[in-house]
């Protein structure tokens, strides 16, 4: 046995012990002291965090495959796409190839006893302390990323260092944990926007390819103590059936263990489904993903939990044994160092698992493989229109699938499916790939599955969201391809849009058209520099040509003609127009996004991160803030993103957190923000705000929804069809139907003012889950201007943002931004 300091003996203090933690900068010294001193550790960085920390993996292995990695990683990238095998070469490969792990020790910043765990884990098997450690080194490559969120796991623990012996110990953040996204980095498996889940696809997944994906978490205290899969249904249908057999046969094996060590409260098939991809990339990339879920303290202090609070959930009851809880926990205290106990005796069962079949797991590694790139039957593939609008977003379409591996073709000819023809050029992704099951799972439309709570009961809700469909979300044109597809292609290597030519104004103008939401990024540079843009007010028909309303027209300028070069250069199409046409001057914009300091607001953190990605500049009011009033003289606009109404109002009581991140807008708030819009500014309250701003400005407005508990209507997360009046400068650029999304949201009745989008009938479910059973969102308004003295407030009944994937519906906040200023 190696002998090197283990956490305690290095920091002088124990890390998971009662109110004791390492920060990032403390964990990050460890792991190079153990790198240094350890042939079997290899510490990698990625690259910075959002806020510029290092972000790190380490490569754990026996010394000897240490010297052999990169011909190890190779062999993975060959089992992982069989089309590169050698058949002579394959059982040589799978005799040699070792099972690969990547344990996640934390993307939730709250959730820490995972990160805390990391180092003990590193130390036990550099040392060779952990049972069976040569075993495991021998036959696993183990890729541990101590934390998926550095900036987050600093954050937390300064905050919690900062409360430590205050009532607030333990206590809630007043601020988002990841700059942007929170809690819901978790849900960026798929678009990658986030530097910290684009990097660990690049630098891991798509590197690595590991077989089994351990997600360490952790869920609220009053339930079960530990969640080891299998998972309740449903699994998304594109989870390949061996990868789920594998899910019950490791997480089970990992269960017996716990159990077999006396440790009580552990729940499996519970709760926890695996439907949306957001969370689980490799279920489409031949690994598994085993999460599991321990019951949590106040960070790292101790809670007492009564057996009679011990709640019942999906699948189980708290306090009730049954076939997948055999043995409840009776309550008492529950420590962080408890969270780590669990912690690790699953993930040295799992290691252990992985070495002692390691045989069986690269056999099926390499089957997976083999079946996707010899896929039966429909789809045979999806094509991507050329030439479509928005061309932007269909290129970041393809950055998303290039990014996940999915091999893209261009059409080298025009070709015809069904009754309709496609041009050259069009995108194809056919399906004789390794990760074709990424791209259908994203294109094709969801159907959620219809789940009873028992037989002939109310519908089980479901866990997460029930729709990803891309094309919708970014209103991008996909074709599913279900008839062999015969045309010559070619492959895409590079999915950067193609360079367009800049048009000179020849005397008139140049136009873009408006559908495109990279064309708000623009207009934000020109007005910032003190340019001219203007818009066309309504559509127009001239000799045959149609222009449609919101079009941008720019007029020649001196000096202007490098910045449009620059956007041409990335793929911007220019359009000359000589004809005069009824234009509206567009101005500058001051707005405020608010800023909620109680606890920080999820939707607050993704629209802030995408008006940045489209360079629109602004300030985040707090409640002090507006309270203050005169709001007129600072703003033009203010934004009330997506928060519960009692958040907005109240905030956080006293006893939550200290000064001044208690408290709400209050009455003076309200106030200040009725007065703001009387004068003349405009109001922009988004999806759940919609409830506060009904109930705060008295509008003529009534969410027929809010009262209706969930067994009468609930949608958790579906895509709708919505009719558009798409002539109002709000609705520049939009079709006259469109996908809109809906999570737990509003449905209008308006006195007055004017409805700008609504559902027109009762076929409104375009993808996911939708429980209606009165029909109660027929004909309802899902978008409206309320006149409000001299300014106005626009009121989004939907999420117009969600998660930064609704790019077909981002012009319409855009534009309800740039309206304040017409």
């Amino acid at each position: 046995m190696i002998n090197l300091k283990s956490p305690p003996e290095f920091f002088g203090f124990t890390p998971g012990a009662d109110r004791t933690l390492a920060d990032w900068k403390e964990m990050l010294s460890y792991f190079e002291y153990l790198t240094e001193n350890s042939p079997r550790l290899k510490l990698t960085h990625m690259g910075l965090s959002t806020e510029g920390k290092p972000f790190v993996y380490l490569v754990i292995t026996s010394e000897e495959n240490q010297k052999n990695l990169d011909e190890l990683r190779l062999q993975h990238e060959l089992l992982a796409d069989p089309r590169k095998l050698k058949e002579e070469e394959v059982e040589e490969h799978l005799d040699t190839a070792k099972t690969v792990v990547m344990i996640s020790c934390g993307i939730h910043a709250t959730e820490i006893g995972g990160p805390q765990y990391s180092m003990y884990l590193a130390h036990s098997l550099a040392t060779g302390s952990m049972p069976n450690a040569d075993h495991i080194l021998d036959d696993v490559i183990l890729i541990l990323v101590p934390s998926l969120n550095p900036d987050g796991h600093q954050m937390i623990t300064d905050w919690y260092r900062q409360n430590l012996g205050t009532e607030y110990e333990g206590g809630p953040m007043p601020w988002l944990y990841q700059k942007y996204v929170g809690h819901d980095n978790n849900r960026d498996w798929y678009t990658f926007s986030q530097v910290e889940n684009r990097l660990t696809v690049e630098k891991i997944h798509n590197v690595w390819h590991p077989q089994i994906i351990f997600d360490m978490h952790q869920m609220g205290p009053n339930a079960a103590r530990f969640f080891v899969p299998p998972y309740v249904d449903p699994i998304e249908p594109n989870v390949d059936p061996i990868l789920q057999q594998q899910i019950i046969w490791v997480g089970s094996a990992m269960a017996q263990e716990l159990t077999a060590q006396d440790k009580k409260g552990v729940l499996i098939h519970g709760i926890y489904d695996a439907w949306n991809p957001a969370r689980s990339f490799q279920h489409t990339h031949g690994g598994i993903r085993i999460l599991t879920e321990a019951a949590s303290c106040r960070i790292a202090t101790p809670v007492e939990v009564k057996y009679e609070d011990l709640a019942a959930g999906i699948g189980y009851d708290g306090k009730k044994r049954a076939w997948n809880f055999p043995e409840p926990w009776l309550g008492g205290t529950w420590r962080l160092w408890d969270i780590m106990e669990y912690e690790r005796i699953v993930t040295e069962a799992l290691l252990a698992h992985a070495a002692r079949n390691r045989a069986t797991w690269m056999r099926n590694f390499l089957k997976i493989g083999q079946k996707a790139v010899n896929r039966q039957g429909a789809p045979y593939a999806f094509v991507i229109p050329a030439e479509q609008r928005p061309s932007d977003t269909v290129h970041r379409m393809l950055k998303m699938m290039d990014t996940a591996q999915v091999e893209l073709f261009t059409a080298d000819e025009d070709f015809t499916y069904g009754n309709k023809t496609y041009a050259k050029g069009s995108y194809i992704i056919p399906k004789e790939q390794p990760y074709f099951a990424f791209a259908k799972c994203l294109l094709e439309k969801q159907d959620y599955p219809d789940i009873r709570e028992y037989p002939g009961g109310p519908p089980q809700r479901p866990y997460d969201v029930t729709a990803f469909t891309q094309g919708l979300l970014m209103g991008v044109d996909t074709v599913q391809i279900d008839e062999p597809l015969e045309v010559k292609m070619t492959r895409l290597d590079d999915v950067s849009p193609a360079a367009k030519s800049l048009l000179e104004f020849a005397g008139g103008y140049l136009t873009v058209d408006p559908k495109v939401n990279d064309a708000f990024s623009l207009a934000n540079k020109l007005l910032k520099q003190g340019f001219m843009i203007n818009r066309l007010k309504e559509e127009e028909n001239i000799d045959g040509q149609v222009y449609p309303a919101g079009l941008w027209i720019i007029p020649e300028q001196e000096n202007i003609l490098p910045i449009l070069q620059a956007y041409a250069e990335e793929g911007m199409v220019f359009t000359q127009l000589k004809a005069d046409l009824a234009m509206q001057e567009m101005k500058p914009v001051r707005f405020g996004l608010y800023n909620n300091l109680s606890g920080g607001a999820m939707d607050e953190g993704w629209l802030r991160y995408v008006l940045e990605q489209f360079d629109f500049e602004f300030e985040r009011p707090t409640k002090e803030d507006i309270k203050k009033g005169n709001l007129i003289e600072q703003y033009d606009a203010i934004i009330l993103p997506s928060m519960m109404k009692r958040m907005l109002e109240d905030g956080w009581p006293k006893t939550t957190a200290p000064a001044p991140y208690h408290g709400g807008l209050g009455k003076e708030g309200a106030e200040a923000l009725k007065e703001f819009a009387q004068a003349g500014g405009t109001l922009i309250v988004i999806d759940q705000a919609v409830n506060y701003a009904i109930e705060a400005f008295d509008l003529p407005v009534k969410n027929i929804l809010e009262p209706l508990p969930p067994k009468d209507f609930y949608i958790p997360g579906s895509l709708l069809r919505a009719k558009f009046d798409n002539q109002d400068p709000i609705t520049w650029g939009a079709e006259k139907e469109e996908p809109i999304w809906f999570m737990r949201s509003a449905a209008l009745t308006i006195d007055e003012g004017k409805v700008l989008a609504h559902y027109p009938g009762d076929d409104i479910l375009m993808s996911g889950w939708i429980f209606d059973p009165q029909a109660q969102l027929n004909g309802r308004t899902a978008l409206a201007q309320i006149e409000y003295g001299k300014g106005k407030i626009i009121c989004f009944a939907f999420n117009p943002i969600y998660r930064a994937q609704g790019h077909n519906t981002y012009k319409l906040v855009f534009n309800s931004i740039l309206s304040a200023g017409i």
